[in-house]
């Protein structure tokens, strides 16, 4: 692999996980604040919505390949690749503090009475779901640019499981966030 190819597959590999990573925040944030959760924070989804704005301009620049990142660095050299990494920090914080907050929930021993719990619960899930769809079609889609058609399909190969995922996601989304009152053994620990 030449030295630009290996500079493109490493800048994408951080874009789209950047670009995955982000989506889920901005989808965990929208989740929270239609379910009317006090967890659900403005700040965070105006936050990543404009790191979700620079990263795919760079997905843009590397369309033409135009890398930020080059694999013979041993720190970020460029302006855009220690932004890059700002917000991987960002993300790396973000998750640290969701990751608690819903192993928290998760511990909880009575859902049918603790709403915020359910809804943390039911975020997190949209969450990991939309993280995969995204993260997957960001991958395949660049695998296919660059013609490496293998790899490509074999992302592609997992979207149908992926997007399976996410429509359950959105069911269980679609369950909780009704005006009616939830079946409490939707809600009970077995």
């Amino acid at each position: 692999m030449s030295e630009t190819n290996k500079d493109l597959l490493l800048t994408n590999s951080m874009l789209s996980f950047l670009r995955a990573g982000y989506y889920g925040q901005i989808t965990f944030q929208s989740v929270l604040a239609q379910l009317n959760s006090t967890f659900a924070k403005d700040e965070s989804l105006q936050s990543a919505n404009k790191a979700m704005d620079k990263i795919d301009s760079w997905l843009e620049d590397l369309s033409k390949n135009l890398p930020i990142f080059s694999h013979s660095w041993t720190k970020p050299e460029t302006f855009e690749g220690i932004k890059a990494f700002e917000f991987l920090s960002d993300l790396k914080t973000d998750l640290s503090q969701t990751i608690k907050a819903i192993e928290i929930a998760l511990a909880n021993k009575d859902l049918e009475h603790n709403k915020e719990a359910t809804n943390l619960l039911i975020a997190g899930i949209a969450r990991t779901a939309s993280v995969r769809v995204v993260f997957l079609d960001s991958v395949a889609l660049f695998f296919s640019r660059v013609g490496l058609k293998e790899q490509a399909d074999l992302a592609k190969s997992q979207m149908a499981e992926a997007n399976e995922y996410l429509q359950v996601s959105k069911i269980i989304f679609e369950t909780f966030n009704t005006k009616k009152e939830i079946e409490p053994e939707l809600l009970k620990n077995s």
